[in-house]
């Protein structure tokens, strides 16, 4: 295997003939798993630190080749959630380095969901030879289910020699070593400006007591004292759960975080109260915060990096990882004026207690070849080569990487990072993030949502800790807010993958409110609900395929109105654009939960290349591309309308598409409501430019010998073989292309997407989508409607759903801002991008006209029209005589 660490040594030497160097800082995993991913920012590096040459432990020499290397011929694979350029290949860089001494070919990939990809991956009898956990109570997890293999005593024994015992501990479960450390995170750091601290005579605190008393200081002289936000979408709350873990380890003993963590010691003990108290004391102390948000809950967490240097705050208590979040040229620990640093958040009782994070490895597989690998990842040989590689892959400055392996070479790591080290390394005891080592719906849920409360003053801090306790898993001292209450959900989802992730996703509210939430699917749920309605039987909450359908229950008195504070939350989440689907006749009445994005080209990027076609940018660029293609010889679309009873369908989208681009907004809104009717001249010339294109000979491949005779579904095998170069069709198409068919990866056949263009200069767009509406007024009803219509929900079902496909497209995409994009795939965060920053949003027309046109003569009529049978003006005039009238 060729090394790649001479270019990497290469590049760390061209760094010595630059005065100073300036890079990126970017740590996905510092923040909560799923919720923060820290934005890259450019720092201002001295040169000393810059021209540090790799450890002499990273340059032995290849071994002899006429010698057999040690495991030649051996492979082993490394999964992990790194997977950023740097981060990735650097660790892959790292692992070359052995790779070249050892013969084994070892290969790491990196997925930003690699936390839920692996729980399929082990149950499917599939995993890596090793995993990179994030958290050591998923390690601990996978290790008692019997899924990973204990260490050897030799490797235990040598990793031993370069951790100490407070980070070897997370690897340990039930007194067998399971893990090794292998990154480290270091949370207990008070960010500041040097240079402003001795302006105004202010010195660094030893311990907290003396922190507190700098804070009043600094207020008594007019200056603010902390910049603090604890907004962070779903995950809000996560930085002040922080603060009270390493309040937690600086008044009590360490056995009291321990039996914090593993739920003994409850949230409402006398020592959890006094933190939490402690901490809100100091933030609601009258010029004690700034919060450029306007309170503490609404401002960003990462949007407090300007305000410190700015001079607004003095301080800023924040994890290793936040340079990323400092202005752009910020420089570290460089003696500057404006130079940013950090110091050690003191303790009370004379120790120094550490709160880290960090990620582990286990294994999965016994082997020699295993065991080498899993060594050397513990070593400080790979951390220093893993340092220099991503070092240089950041063009310099910080890296982003941090370890806290002794007897590391601290020159390949700069100043401020250095400083780092020396906490980490002469730390009395490391602990690990309390919220990462709890029962998720409490570490990543109230614990998040109830800190907030306080925060806010919507709750008291012994209501707010009553009420964490309660969510507890197995554990009942005290009544969960809606324990005993139950709640039906019925739809039309009903596959496993979807009718599964559904229930997943709702379990995570039952477990955190008490209420019993079931979910029922069936296709044909749209028919069943008008029999249960007349009936008298409704589920308590039904998921409604068309906007229509739902205005027709909520017109007919079966569906109850949104109270205000339902609507409020929801509207936190979905622009008025998809709310608008729930509004009847002025009342609010549903909320949307998902969300389809029709407005797509699908084709693969590399034919385009090969051919020189430009993704077009106007709905006349569009045409052109299509004229051009047949001139080079190429058939533009793959189209197949043929879905039996529904067959049309697929013609009725390109109407709405052309409809929208051709014509302002309120034209398609008429004409849904039946005001303009499909014989206006509107309406003619959509059909007319469609079927103009469709029957230019050349334009269109259909593998069922016409369009109309083409099943829709049969389009995904022509495009990928080259038979046409684009289909338009939406997001959910990719389930009708060929297994094993790459997406958006940059690959040869890889299949990507592209907007429909506008003819306009705007970005509309055609979606559908489900809502969901409610039968019955009860508090339990309208917290699974609040959560149903939550950036949370649609996360949790993202990711539960990604995880019971087994990895790839998940099927499902939810239009709710706000939203983590990294539990969704590349071309999945395109869709995202779309629906998100589009100028209007329309359902499907034909799911909002009454059934007899919308689902009847739209679908016949157009597939007449197609066919020849009849003549637009015909089928036009067909359709409006359906109408029902009134």
């Amino acid at each position: 295997m060729k090394s790649r660490l001479v270019p990497i040594l290469s590049a760390v030497l061209a760094l010595t003939l630059v005065a100073s160097a300036c890079g990126s800082d970017d740590d996905g995993d510092a923040a909560p798993a799923a919720t923060t991913a820290a934005v890259a920012a450019t720092t201002a590096a001295p040169a000393a630190a810059a021209t540090t040459a790799a450890p002499a432990a990273t340059t032995a020499a290849p071994a002899p080749e006429d010698d057999a290397l040690p495991l030649e011929g051996t492979s082993v694979t490394v999964f992990g959630p790194e997977s950023s350029d740097e981060e990735a290949g650097a660790f892959q860089d790292a692992l070359d380095v052995l790779a070249e001494r050892t013969g084994i070919e070892i290969t790491y990939t990196g997925a930003r969901d690699a936390s839920d990809q692996i729980n399929a991956q082990a149950a499917g009898g599939n995993p890596p030879d090793i995993f990179v956990f994030p958290q050591p109570g998923k390690l601990a997890d996978f290790a008692r289910d019997g899924h990973l293999v204990a260490l050897p005593s030799g490797v235990d024994a040598a990793v031993s020699e370069h951790w100490s015992d407070a980070w070897t501990a997370f690897g340990d479960v039930d007194g067998t070593q399971y893990g090794i450390p292998t990154k480290s995170d270091l949370k207990s750091l008070v960010w500041y400006q040097p240079a402003k601290f001795a302006e105004k005579g202010y010195a660094v605190p030893e311990t907290l007591t003396e922190f507190v008393i700098l804070a009043g200081t600094m207020i008594a002289n007019g200056d603010t004292p902390f910049c603090i936000g604890i907004e962070s979408g779903p995950a809000t709350g996560w930085t002040f759960t922080d603060w009270v873990e390493d309040i937690m380890l600086r008044l009590f003993d360490v056995e009291v975080y321990d039996q914090w963590v593993s739920g003994e010691l409850p949230f409402s003990s006398p020592q959890v109260t006094e933190a939490w108290t402690q901490i809100l004391n100091i933030w609601n102390t009258p010029g004690m915060v700034y919060a450029s948000g306007g309170s503490i809950a609404a401002t960003p967490f990462g949007d407090n990096g300007q305000p410190l240097v700015d001079g607004d705050c003095m301080m800023h208590r924040q994890a290793s990882f936040y340079a990323a979040f400092l202005p752009e040229g910020t420089a570290f620990a460089d003696g500057s004026p404006d130079a940013v640093d950090t110091f050690y958040f003191p303790s009370a009782r004379g120790d120094r207690p550490v709160l880290g994070a960090g990620t582990l490895v286990g294994a999965f597989r016994d082997a020699p070849e295993v065991w080498e690998v899993m060594t050397y990842l513990g070593s400080s040989e790979y951390a220093e080569v893993r340092q220099t590689a991503q070092t240089a892959r950041k063009g310099g400055g910080l890296s982003g990487f941090l370890s806290g392996a002794m007897n590391q070479d601290p020159g390949v790591y700069q100043p401020l990072e250095q400083s780092f080290l020396e906490i980490l390394q002469t730390a009395d005891v490391v602990r690990f993030d309390a919220s990462d080592l709890m029962p998720a719906a409490v570490g990543a849920g109230t614990f998040w949502t109830e800190g907030t409360a306080a925060v806010n003053g919507d709750k008291t801090i012994a209501e707010a800790l009553a009420d964490i306790d309660a969510s507890w898993p197995d554990r009942d001292p005290i009544a969960l807010p809606l324990e005993g209450t139950s709640v039906t959900v019925f739809g039309p989802e009903s596959s496993d993958e979807e009718a599964g992730a559904f229930q997943d996703a709702l379990d995570v509210l039952a477990e955190r409110t008490g209420i019993e939430i079931t979910y029922t699917g069936a296709r044909d749920a749209s028919d069943q609900i008008n029999a249960q309605a007349a009936g008298g039987n409704p589920p308590d909450i039904f998921v409604f395929p068309q906007p229509g359908k739902l205005a027709d229950f909520a017109r007919d008195g079966h569906l109850v109105a949104l109270p205000s504070g339902v609507d409020a939350a929801v509207s936190e989440h979905w622009s008025d654009a998809w709310t608008a689907f729930g509004d009847v006749d002025g009342t609010q009445y549903g909320i949307p939960t998902k969300s389809d994005l029709k407005s797509l080209v699908w084709y693969q990027p590399a034919k385009f290349a090969e051919k020189g076609y430009a993704v077009p940018e106007t709905l006349t660029e569009f045409v052109i591309l299509a004229g051009t293609m047949i001139a080079n010889g190429d058939t533009p679309f793959c189209i197949g309308i043929e879905s039996g009873p529904a067959t049309g369908w697929t013609f009725t989208d390109w109407v709405e598409d052309i409809m929208l681009r051709l014509f302002d907004v309120e034209v398609y809104d008429q004409w849904v409501s039946g005001e303009l009717p499909f014989s206006s001249p509107q309406v003619t010339e959509a059909w007319t430019q469609i079927l103009n294109i469709w029957n230019t000979p050349g334009m269109v491949y259909a593998s069922g010998g016409s369009i109309a005779a083409t099943p829709f579904g049969d389009n995904g095998q022509p495009l990928v073989d080259g038979d046409c170069m684009m289909h338009r069709q939406a997001s959910f198409y990719a389930a009708f292309l060929p297994e094993g068919t790459a997406f958006a990866d940059g690959s040869p056949d890889a299949v990507d997407t592209f907007y429909f263009p506008s003819a306009r200069g705007d970005r509309p767009v055609l979606g559908a989508g489900t809502l969901v509406g409610a039968f019955r007024d009860a508090p339990e009803v309208w917290e699974v409607m609040t959560y149903l219509g939550s950036s949370e929900y649609a996360e949790v079902r993202q990711t539960a759903q990604t995880a019971r496909k087994g990895g790839g497209l998940s099927g499902f995409l939810s239009g709710a801002m706000n939203q983590d994009p990294g539990v969704y795939q590349p071309l999945e965060q395109s869709f995202l991008e779309i629906l998100q920053t589009a100028d209007v949003v329309r359902f499907d027309a034909s799911d909002l006209m009454p059934a007899a046109v919308g689902a009847g003569t739209f679908w016949t009529e157009g597939t007449a029209a197609v066919n020849g049978d009849k003549t637009i003006a015909e089928a036009l005039a067909d359709i409006d005589a359906s109408w029902p009238a009134g």
